[in-house]
């Protein structure tokens, strides 16, 4: 039985210090390697606009290690979009499902730190997408005070969104 994959990101946090270090990197990792096609969703509670969006992710490149191909770069640009929200209002959640598309089938992550293990956004994501067992496999959750469990991101990430 082959496992499907995940259509979508959603990065809730993505204005944060875990997308900025860990996060981003590892995305730009998967679209040197050819193994990133998603759309990539970020939420966060600032009004911040594309380009600034950008900005940040290019920076956290530039700060991780530079960067060394700049096709990649602008194919992961291309593939971000931008709510702005509180976690807590439901029509957060009917924005993400709009900058979504046509994806059914997103997996999300929770990039805020000294949050709880469970949030209400949780919830309500798992249940705007109409997934009832937060033991989905195509939906893993972070949530960090520090960034320890970031380091195994990057192959947790590759095995739900590659395309290969």
């Amino acid at each position: 039985m082959t496992a499907s994959r995940s259509d979508a990101l959603v990065l809730f946090g993505v204005t944060g210090d875990l997308a900025h270090k860990m996060i981003f990197p590892a995305l730009y990792a998967m679209a040197r390697r050819g193994t990133l096609n998603v759309p990539v969703i970020g939420v966060a509670f600032p009004k911040w606009s594309m380009a600034r969006l950008h900005k940040r992710v290019t920076d956290s490149i530039k700060r991780s290690g530079g960067i060394d191909n700049q096709r990649a770069l602008d194919h992961l640009l291309s593939l971000f979009r931008y709510v702005s929200g509180d976690y807590k209002e439901p029509g957060t959640f009917t924005a993400i499902k709009e900058a979504l598309g046509s994806a059914r089938c997103p997996a999300h992550f929770r990039a805020t730190g000294n949050s709880p293990a469970r949030s209400p956004a949780d919830g309500r994501f798992r249940h705007c997408f109409g997934i009832h067992r937060r033991s989905d496999r195509h939906n893993h959750l972070i949530g960090n005070d520090d960034y320890t469990q970031a380091g195994n991101l990057f192959r947790l990430m590759t095995r739900m969104l590659s395309s290969d």
